[in-house]
């Protein structure tokens, strides 16, 4: 993971940390059939926040924009 730049952080499962390597390697992204798209990927890895798999951009814009500045931004861009 280092090798890769990925971050390894405290509690982390191994299925989290293979899907982030995953990731690395081929840009995929990590939870397909949820649609989120990389650049929200990588700004949730740049900011060290490991979230369920089953979170939506519609859950990220209800729980997580006011606390993370440049989300709400970035979702708009995305959408």
């Amino acid at each position: 993971m280092k090798k890769l730049g990925v971050p390894m952080l405290d509690g982390m499962y191994r299925a989290d940390a293979s899907a982030l390597i995953q990731h690395a390697l081929d840009e995929k992204p990590l939870f397909p059939d949820r649609g989120l798209p990389r650049p929200i990927l990588q700004f949730l890895i740049d900011h060290k926040l490991l979230l369920s798999s089953w979170l939506s951009v519609s859950d990220l814009e209800d729980e997580f924009v006011e606390t993370l500045p440049g989300l709400r931004a970035l979702i708009k861009k995305c959408k």
